[in-house]
């Protein structure tokens, strides 16, 4: 799988503002995908920080159906 997917960089951090934007979805939505295990993130002090191959395994287990954090 290619993580260069449309400027996403699998070892970058991202913020929930960023990754909400990149998936164009509401930060909530995000935040509720956390919640539910679907999708990796980090809290770093009060912060949000998703990897950019987070990011893409959350996108690949929508497209396919299959959730693993």
């Amino acid at each position: 799988m290619d993580m260069a997917v449309r400027g996403m960089v699998a070892d970058q951090l991202y913020t929930l503002g960023e990754t909400a934007d990149y998936l164009r979805v509401s930060v909530s939505t995000v935040l509720r995908e956390v919640r539910r295990g679907r999708l990796r993130a980090l809290k770093i002090q009060r912060q949000w920080r998703f990897l950019g191959g987070d990011i893409q395994r959350y996108l690949v287990a929508v497209a396919t159906d299959t959730y693993t954090a």
